[in-house]
């Protein structure tokens, strides 16, 4: 009896532990299917959302930046089209720059008036040039008629003084100060940038004359009470369309506002 049984215990064993793996497999097998449904039912909102996500973040080849603890700057793409809700609502810092004539032009200057700025070096080789165009081209050209004023704004101040932003500015229909070309202090300038129009602005010191000097290719639109309204892709022809559409309106607006109220004249002090 004990010789016969011992086969018996032994089947039996495996029976055992045979029923107990089909058990841990099955079991892994519910789980897995569960998974997958529960993914497949929350999908559609995941799918939504990261949708979402990707069509606010879409970055363009403008940038900002962090000044980190050392000194150094550290670059960062932002969002195309960015609405920055960081932009003072009581307008940018006062300033005092100088023109190609060496005259003063101030925060108050610029009241009155809506005006679109770029930051250029004449000696830049890559997008400044291409910016100037634009600004030539997309809105220098295509706002005729429209009271509205543009600004060029050094970011190497050290080279461009105002007889060479004069020489820069003779090749382009500047519409008898309509645009301007400034310079300044350095530290004043970039702190402007920084501080008041939230964009880049930093000396590349390993880059040779003509790349020394990395800045924002922003153009953006300050209104007539020296409030930034908007930033926009200089490279883009929808951005620039929408650009002009926004400043005939504000001009418009004036306009009829000054018509209603001939008493309170703009305080705008160049021509």
């Amino acid at each position: 009896m004990t010789t016969s049984s011992q086969p018996s215990s032994t089947r039996l064993y495996w029976r055992i532990a045979i029923f107990a793996l089909w058990l841990v497999a099955g079991g892994a097998v519910v789980m897995t299917v569960k998974g997958r449904l529960k993914q497949q039912k929350i999908a559609p909102h995941v799918t939504l959302t990261q949708e979402k996500n990707n069509n606010e973040n879409k970055v363009d080849s403008n940038k900002q930046f962090t000044k980190n603890p050392n000194g150094t700057i550290s670059v960062h793409p932002q969002p195309a089209g960015t609405v920055f809700n960081v932009w003072d609502p009581k307008g940018i810092k006062d300033f005092k720059f100088f023109d190609i004539n060496g005259k003063a032009v101030t925060k108050k200057d610029m009241l009155g008036k809506p005006w679109v700025i770029s930051f250029i070096f004449t000696r830049c080789t890559t997008s400044c040039p291409v910016i100037t165009r634009v600004m030539q081209s997309e809105l220098m050209n295509r706002l005729k008629g429209v009271d509205v004023r543009l600004v060029s704004l050094t970011v190497d101040p050290e080279y461009d003084t105002s007889e060479i932003l004069a020489d820069y500015a003779q090749y382009r229909d500047t519409e008898n100060g309509k645009w301007l070309f400034l310079t300044g202090d350095k530290k004043q300038i970039f702190d402007l940038i920084h501080n008041s129009f939230k964009q880049s602005a930093y000396d590349d010191k390993g880059q040779p004359v003509g790349m020394h000097v990395a800045h924002s290719n922003s153009v953006l639109h300050v209104d007539a009470t020296g409030v930034i309204r908007g930033k926009y892709r200089g490279t883009n022809k929808t951005e620039m369309a929408q650009l002009r559409k926004a400043l005939k309106k504000e001009a418009k607006e004036i306009l009829n506002r000054e018509k209603t109220s001939p008493s309170s004249p703009a305080t705008n002090s160049l021509p």
